[in-house]
């Protein structure tokens, strides 16, 4: 690109010509050949390969040092030499020539946009020149800043990342399915690379092995770790030792490592460095009662017995034992459990005299132990209760009589309303479910907590038949004993599992739909059954996992019938690892395979293994699946979420409907089979449409494929939005006040043009359901007040003309719910950045949406003074127990209302 002539003509005239870089000379130059030649590396043809470059790098720009253009430093024309000058790709000739146009000289400014200098004289070179000083100072200072930042932001996340145990405890204790040795394994990593060892003394004198050099992550400490002889790999022992080291010095991140080896039960020092006190007897106690106050510490109540803290405790009772034994184990849960019960009676009465009634939700499930066949029941009672922040960082629940008698140990006597889930009864059940049994065992349970029928404004169950009747007989029982009513229902995400699997043929019912489905779901579950629970089989599909250098290795996941979202996930990790299954099932099925007197001899002949394997159809058709189940899979977990998602279980509701009726939907790219990739959970998402009709009349640019949607999937979609609509009761006029209270307590629904707009509820929905909450808060009222009739006439008739009647407590609810109304109007309103939405567009033709997502600008701050925006969470879900206990004097009944809900 060197030339002839003065700048100034040089310059010009490669504005108007393209110039041929050859090899590269400047060091951009060689960093984009070599970009280039990676990338032409997973590239198989020529014409391939040219027609990517083409794409990548046409149009882009580059900047080149003044030395590169000239020729070498000792050719650039004096005042410039830091000049910088902009080209443009033109063309790419191959992998290692380009055209390129220059296009001016540009400057960068606060490191994001272009900024253009007109043509300047040859006597403004000089004053051009410190201009781009100038700017380029102020560019390098700005961004050496943010680096000083960024890096000071990461130091400070690192030293408290170092510290942080609560990854561990969730994997270990909380997941359970990583072992204590993986957990501590991944505090460390390689130093180098492995190397021969030969071994020179001992039996195994002269033996080649293997060595590397490792550290540990959060310090300096590092370690030769050695392959013992004729093994393959390292040895376990050794890291345990290291940690202990590290542990026993007190280095950086030992705090990590503690909680690893106590977990495993393993000393974290060594004998002669141990440090154990046996406690008093007295002492021990004291211990064991504070101890209690764990018990209302989290939402649910006995995973404080998985907790690392609490795990040390338990360990520190009796050093003789590592955890105590189970006599001293027993203790101390009973004792737990009896504080807890305490606590939680104080609780339930507080409540009652606030609330009244209905503001305990129940709910009851029996679950199975998998290694014993023991049958578990398990009684959750959720109900709004205070939490207090304490002094040495926990937060609890506990009744106001006990705040008051522990003030000094209180960070605030201020409490947050939550939700408070407390296990009423987990026990054995050893008597015959059946209704009379488990009817007992629930009144039994609910009693000795000292709640009564009136407490309870929902009693909800699992999907079996005798779990259901059980809730419906203690419902029949207990009306005599109470005034209000009692919501009945059956466990939501149990109700959305059921509609799946009746659309997808999965399940058996009187008229079963979508078989043809159902047996290919069936076909995918028993391969990877078969699969999975045969070691001879899993070393063959190892092998090839290993072969493609799979990281990490993924093995088939068939789930159980009873798990929620089993379908999807199990079929979701079989389309993940199609490629390697099958590979696998394609060697086990042949004549030398494991599998082969599986097959019939007419497929022996035939060489047909399709009945034992994937087809090409089984494929799509499980990719289909996989991509239309997703939605149904995200509303079972929104389900079980805990948090401010009450007020949005309508809109979850309709968002899955409206999910699974439109007439089209994306699924993930196909990379199971490539051989290039080892993270084969690295598809890019929502890369093919899936469309309801023929894929060329839509507009695929944006895919990289557009497939036409299997009839088996277009049943399932209809079949399950209808029967979730059905089990929902979705399609009623009147919709049950579990949706809709809380729906229009959600300020961000807005008003009836929105919820009505968007779909939220159809109009006689949304009256009925407006009606219903005007008639609550006038039952709040009529409870605390008797009725009074406002009667206004002439003193002086003789009644013969009657005058009009109000009734004054409809006068006030009336009032609080338009006043609330009020602060439900778009200018309050925050405007969202939508992660999760539903829109239509209402009779006047505008789109309507509503959803939740991160704030994008803040609204108008309400009469009150505050902003709505402050009661929404990271995710853009709303807060209605913190909006109303901010608001309680303007709206007191609308209060109570939202606790009980």
């Amino acid at each position: 690109m060197s030339g002839t002539g003065n700048k100034r003509g040089r310059r010009l005239s490669a504005n108007k010509t393209s110039n041929k870089t050859k090899k590269p000379r400047s060091s951009s130059a060689a960093a984009a050949a070599g970009t280039q030649s990676i990338a032409a590396a997973f590239l198989r043809t020529d014409e391939q390969k040219q027609e990517s470059l083409q794409k990548l790098y046409t149009g882009k720009y580059i900047l080149l040092k003044a030395s590169a253009i000239y020729g070498g430093k000792s050719k650039v024309p004096s005042g410039e030499e830091n000049y910088l000058f902009k080209y443009s790709v033109s063309e790419v000739e191959d992998d290692t020539s380009a055209s390129i146009d220059y296009t001016g000289k540009y400057i960068v400014e606060g490191g994001q946009e272009w900024k253009s200098y007109p043509a300047l004289d040859e006597s403004d070179y000089s004053e051009d020149h410190a201009l781009y000083n100038k700017y380029l100072g102020v560019v390098n200072k700005r961004r050496n800043d943010q680096a000083d930042v960024e890096r000071k932001r990461d130091e400070e996340e690192k030293r408290s990342a170092i510290d942080d145990v609560s990854d561990i405890q969730r994997k270990i204790i909380v997941e359970e399915k990583v072992a204590p040795y993986d957990v501590l394994l991944a505090e460390f990593e390689p130093a180098g690379e492995p190397k021969q060892h030969v071994v020179k003394n001992g039996p195994d004198a002269g033996k080649v092995t293997q060595k590397q050099e490792w550290k540990h992550k959060h310090s300096s400490y590092t370690f030769t770790w050695f392959i013992p002889p004729d093994k393959t790999k390292f040895q376990r022992g050794k890291l345990w030792n290291v940690a202990r080291t590290i542990v026993k010095n007190q280095s950086s991140g030992y705090i990590r490592l503690t909680g690893i080896l106590k977990l495993d039960r393993k000393a974290p020092v060594d004998d002669d460095g141990a440090d154990v006190v046996k406690y008093a007897r007295e002492e021990d106690m004291e211990r064991r009662v504070l101890a209690v106050i764990f018990a209302l510490s989290c939402k649910t109540p006995l995973t404080v017995f998985g907790d690392i803290y609490f795990r040390n405790y338990t360990m520190s009772l009796d050093p003789k034992h590592k955890p105590p034994h189970n006599l001293e184990v027993n203790q101390i849960i009973e004792v737990l459990i009896d504080g807890a019960m305490l606590e939680f009676t104080k609780i339930v009465e507080e409540q009652r005299k606030l609330l009244r009634f209905g503001f305990i939700c129940l709910s009851t499930d029996f679950v199975t132990d998998a290694s014993r066949r023991e049958s578990f029941g398990v009684i959750l009672l959720d109900l709004v209760a205070n939490k207090y922040d304490m002094n040495n960082g926990l937060t609890l629940f506990m009744s106001t009589e006990t705040a008051r008698k522990i003030t000094n140990q209180l960070l605030s006597g201020i409490p947050e309303l939550d939700i408070l889930e407390y296990p009423a009864n987990f026990e054995r059940f050893t008597k015959p479910k059946t209704i009379p049994n488990v009817v007992g065992w629930m009144d039994e349970s609910t009693v000795c907590v000292k709640t009564k029928p009136s407490d309870f404004s929902q009693m909800t169950s699992d999907g079996a038949g005798n779990a259901i009747g059980s809730v419906l007989e203690l419902e029949v029982q207990t009306r005599t004993s109470r005034s209000n009513d009692v919501e009945l229902g059956i466990c939501i995400a149990h109700q959305s599992e059921r509609a799946g699997g009746y659309a997808s043929g999965t399940q058996e019912y009187a008229e079963p739909v979508n078989l043809e489905l159902g047996e290919i779901l069936n076909k995918s579950r028993g391969i990877q059954v078969r699969m999975n629970r045969a070691p001879s089989r899993m070393d063959v599909y190892k092998n090839i996992q290993k072969k493609n250098q799979r990281d990490p290795p993924l093995a088939p996941k068939p789930a159980n019938d009873t798990r929620w979202n089993g379908r999807h996930d199990e079929t979701q990790r079989a389309n993940i690892i199609m490629g390697d299954l099958s590979l696998a099932l394609k060697e086990l099925l042949s004549p030398d395979g494991d599998d082969y007197d599986l097959l019939t001899l007419d497929e022996m002949r035939a060489g047909n293994i399709d009945r034992l394997s994937y087809t090409a159809e089984d494929k799509m058709v499980l990719r289909q699946f996989e991509a239309a189940a997703k939605d149904a899979k995200a509303f079972s977990m929104f389900t079980q979420k805990k948090g401010n998602t009450n007020s949005y279980l309508l809109f979850e509701v309709q968002l899955v409907l409206t999910n699974s009726r439109r007439d089209s939907f994306t699924m993930p790219s196909d990379i199971s089979h490539s051989t290039l990739l080892s993270d084969l959970r690295k598809r890019k998402a929502g890369a093919v449409l899936v469309v309801d009709g023929d894929p060329s009349d839509y507009d695929g640019d944006d895919f990289e494929e557009v497939v036409q949607m299997d009839d088996r999937i277009k049943i399932y979609r209809e079949y399950y939005a209808k029967d979730l609509a059905r089990r929902l009761e979705m399609d009623k006029n009147r919709l049950p006040p579990a949706y809709t209270h809380l729906t229009l307590l959600n300020v961000m629904f807005g008003l009836e043009p929105t919820i009505v707009g968007s779909g939220l509820m159809s109009r006689i929905q949304y009256r009925n359901a407006r009606n219903a909450l005007l008639k609550a808060i006038q039952d709040e009222l009529d409870a605390k007040n008797p009725v009074v009739l406002n009667l206004s006439g002439d003193e002086n008739s003789l009644d013969g003309n009657m005058s009009d009647v109000e009734n004054e407590n409809y006068r006030h609810a009336k009032k609080e719910l338009v006043t609330f109304e009020r602060y439900k109007m778009q200018c309050y309103l925050p405007q969202l950045n939508f992660t999760k939405s539903i829109s239509a567009e209402d009779d006047k033709g505008r789109l309507i949406t509503v959803g939740y997502g991160p704030v994008r600008t803040p609204g108008k701050d309400l009469q009150s003074g505050r902003n709505i925006a402050n009661y929404l969470d990271a995710s853009g879900l709303f807060d209605p127990l913190r909006f109303f206990r901010d608001h309680k004097g303007t709206f007191p009944n609308l209060f109570i209302i939202v606790q009980r809900e």
